[in-house]
């Protein structure tokens, strides 16, 4: 579906149907988590059945504060250079309208997602001991097959909005810095189009079949998202302090950036530093970058386009 929507209708088509998909997410997790707790015999009846050993209604234990921290860190990190984001800002119709628009729009999804976390704890009063992956499967299906068919249109619409722009992000990527770069300098528009939508259609299969056989989806963004660390560092000195910026600062900071980042994969979990790759990250590509602006005498060269 979101493949279908990303092919033919692109950003238009993505905010047109966002309309639709935030409808359907509040309709339907509303109408299971009301739906999941009523079958349990009501909240009170609910909270009586939780194992004893367990933080169910602590914000912060169970994760613990460290992982809830990284978590915040790698979605703030990334939202400033991934292309997918950056590039629905440019989609808004100004600046005050791309500002507002996601001012509005975390503040409308932010309660979505508390609200899902009803099925986690209905599915550990229900289903004792149950694998974590198949807590929200077991839920929903134990509910009506109306009420069940509502909530995962709900859950799958969550996924729709993000995919299409995730897609579209990595598709301008791959024909900008790639395909108009090396293969076609000069490309109509026309041409352009087509190139994009073959590009989604191969990311789109590529990504399926990576996200087959990803077993903690979870554990595998957070490290994946970490990446972007040092494209944060390398746009937050062009923006606010380009005096700092020298020739060799994007290199190597990046570089860096990716070295810690197979360093994390191939080393075994009790050799780690830290619980979590972004603070490994962010501590190697800041050291990075001021070591060049120390070391480096090359001065960094901007060019405007007119």
């Amino acid at each position: 579906v979101f493949v279908g929507i990303t092919l033919i209708g692109g950003y238009w088509a993505a905010g047109l149907s966002n309309f639709i998909n935030v409808i359907v997410i509040y309709v339907g997790v509303v109408l299971g988590a009301i739906s999941s707790v009523s079958k349990a015999g009501g909240m009170a009846a609910l909270t009586a059945k939780l194992p004893v050993q367990g933080h169910w209604f602590d914000p912060l234990a169970g994760m613990g504060t460290p992982v809830i921290i990284g978590w915040f860190a790698v979605m703030c990190t990334m939202a400033f250079s991934t292309q997918a984001v950056v590039q629905i800002s440019f989609a808004a119709k100004d600046a005050k309208a791309a500002k507002w628009g996601f001012l509005a729009g975390g503040l409308l999804i932010l309660p979505a997602g508390f609200l899902s976390a009803i099925f986690g704890i209905v599915a550990a009063s229900q289903f004792v001991g149950i694998a974590p992956t198949m807590a929200l499967p077991k839920v929903v299906m134990s509910l009506s097959p109306w009420i069940a068919g509502i909530t995962l249109a709900g859950l799958w619409a969550a996924d729709v909005s993000t995919a299409v722009g995730l897609l579209l992000g990595s598709s301008t990527l791959v024909v900008e810095d790639i395909w108009k770069r090396f293969v076609q300098p000069e490309m109509s528009e026309k041409q352009q189009m087509v190139v994009s939508r073959l590009v989604i259609l191969a990311l789109s299969l590529l990504t399926y079949v990576l996200a087959a056989n990803v077993s903690g989806i979870i554990k595998t963004i957070a490290v994946g998202l970490s990446l972007t660390t040092a494209y944060t560092i390398v746009l937050f000195a062009l923006l606010y302090t380009p005096s700092l910026c020298k020739k060799g600062s994007a290199f190597w900071t990046v570089l860096v950036g990716l070295v810690v980042f197979v360093a994390w994969i191939i080393m075994p979990a009790s050799y780690r530093p830290v619980s979590q790759l972004i603070y490994l990250e962010w501590i190697a590509c800041l050291i990075t970058f001021f070591l060049v602006y120390l070391i480096d005498r090359r001065p960094a060269q901007f060019s405007k386009k007119p």
